[in-house]
């Protein structure tokens, strides 16, 4: 989610992340989070990205998969 160009939290109550859960145990994938940065720092989105996924990491919300979450990123001009 973004307020004000920042992103703020990711929406872990939504069935997405039950989805992503099944769909592993179907077939093991890693999760990759693609950053879009347009008229915005790119480190700095990638450092707000970081600090929202931190505690998530921490929670064990990415247990069900073999391997941490990975981010890209990519820059619009």
């Amino acid at each position: 989610m973004f307020a004000g160009g920042r992103i703020s939290r990711l929406p872990w109550d939504t069935p997405l992340f039950t989805t992503l859960h099944t769909m592993n145990e179907i077939r093991p994938f890693q999760l990759v989070f693609l950053l879009e940065v347009l008229g915005h720092s790119q480190e700095e989105a990638l450092r707000e990205l970081t600090e929202v996924l931190e505690p998530a990491y921490a929670e064990g919300r990415f247990d069900f998969l073999d391997s941490p979450p990975v981010v890209r990123s990519a820059r619009f001009r």
